[in-house]
């Protein structure tokens, strides 16, 4: 089974002189169960459309999304934004702004910490939860956002350019945290981000978008081994297609 398919996809977004701009047409991508698929295309292709739709944040004009075999919403998912400074609440702890989701379900006390704990064993996050947002760097930031995403077990995880918003060194310290992470859930996601160098480092595989409506043009498969993973392949050819 797959773990995301989204199969013949057409989507129409709504300009605001009420005419339409077809996005997606007869769009069709699949993820494996514990595979990531990282995304790179052009401004303004539909990337975070796609992910809202595979959320069911919206939904597409035809065709069909499924996450382990059911509609989006059926399933829970971690979708991670790219504004951490907007999702994370500055008033709490790190501690409960990881565990904030399990709040709202009014989980008790001594599971929430006995999930918290496992979580900390099994990622191994390494600073004072203590601390309240910003005492952290923003690559930090960022990670506690991904980690109150994962708090609640999803099957799923949508990542919506996390690096955006960070300098060089808080994204390779991100993309170091986020390897472990992967690595440590295996559960299927997709990552958008604009650096090539950053879906190199933390994909399975790499899909290219044309420009709309939009299509994978291109697909590159990145070795399992983390080593070979971190060099630098030859794009030029894809990217010119884009354009």
């Amino acid at each position: 089974m797959w773990g995301i398919e989204v199969n013949n996809v057409t989507k129409k977004a709504i300009l605001p002189d009420g005419t339409s701009d077809l996005l997606f047409e007869n769009f069709n991508l699949r993820v494996k169960e514990s595979e990531v698929v990282g995304i790179f295309g052009p401004n303004g292709c539909g990337k975070t459309t796609l992910l809202n739709m595979v959320s069911g944040i919206s939904r597409p004009d035809s065709g069909e999304i499924l996450i382990f075999g059911e509609k989006p919403g059926e399933k829970r998912i971690a979708y991670i934004f790219q504004d951490y400074r907007s999702s994370l609440f500055p008033w709490l702890t790190v501690r409960d702004n990881i565990v904030f989701p399990l709040s709202l379900r009014k989980m008790n006390k001594r599971d929430i910490d006995e999930k918290l704990n496992r979580m900390a064993e099994n990622i191994k996050i390494s600073f004072d939860m203590a601390k309240y947002p910003y005492q952290l760097s923003g690559g930090q930031q960022q990670y506690i956002s991904i980690l109150r995403g994962l708090i609640s077990d999803p099957v799923a995880m949508l990542i919506d350019e996390p690096f955006s918003a960070l300098d060089y060194s808080n994204s390779l310290w991100l993309m170091k945290k986020m390897s472990e992470i992967m690595d440590a859930v295996k559960i299927p996601a997709i990552l958008v981000a604009h650096d090539i160098n950053h879906l190199m480092r933390l994909s399975h595989r790499i899909c290219f978008f044309s420009k709309k409506p939009t299509g994978i043009i291109k697909e590159r498969h990145i070795k399992s081994d983390r080593a070979w993973r971190n060099q630098y392949f030859k794009y030029n050819e894809i990217l010119e297609a884009m354009h």
